[in-house]
């Protein structure tokens, strides 16, 4: 998936929006598979597409480079928001190289994959998918950043 460069997500965005759907969730953290992966721009046009979709109002929180103190932080921020009605998004780094994702993960409804083509390693894919377990994903995006 390339990423959105225009005012409007691109149409494979907006179908990953409609995906994510799948699966109720109030709360979504979309997170790259590997240490230094990129997941931003996957979470900002989802969001962007989300307000456009949904009513209710779409916060995009950034947690990237959290500490296990600012994780308590993203928790109350999220469910805060989420208790008002609206949708979370929130991106998080790798959980391999930064395990204070892990709680703001776990907080959350669902969680989204991003595996970056010619980087992702698998062991960190599936470490990543243990440590938040199978069932918490709604799925997972390749992205294709060097296109």
């Amino acid at each position: 998936m390339k990423p959105a460069t225009a005012e409007m997500p691109s149409a494979e965005l907006q179908r990953l929006w409609f995906a994510t759907l799948r699966k109720d969730w109030s709360s979504l953290v979309v997170l790259p598979a590997h240490p230094g992966g990129a997941a931003t721009s996957v979470a900002r046009a989802l969001a962007q597409v989300g307000a456009i979709h949904k009513d209710s109002p779409i916060k995009l929180i950034s947690g990237e480079g959290a500490d296990l103190q600012n994780a308590s932080r993203l928790i109350i921020d999220m469910t805060t928001h989420v208790a008002s009605g609206g949708l979370v998004i929130v991106v998080l780094e790798s959980v391999v190289s930064n395990p204070a994702g892990i709680p703001v993960a776990l907080a959350a409804d669902a969680a989204l994959l991003c595996i970056q083509l010619g980087e992702t390693d698998f062991d960190s894919a599936q470490r990543t998918v243990e440590l938040l377990g199978e069932s918490r994903f709604v799925g997972a995006v390749t992205l294709d950043l060097k296109a």
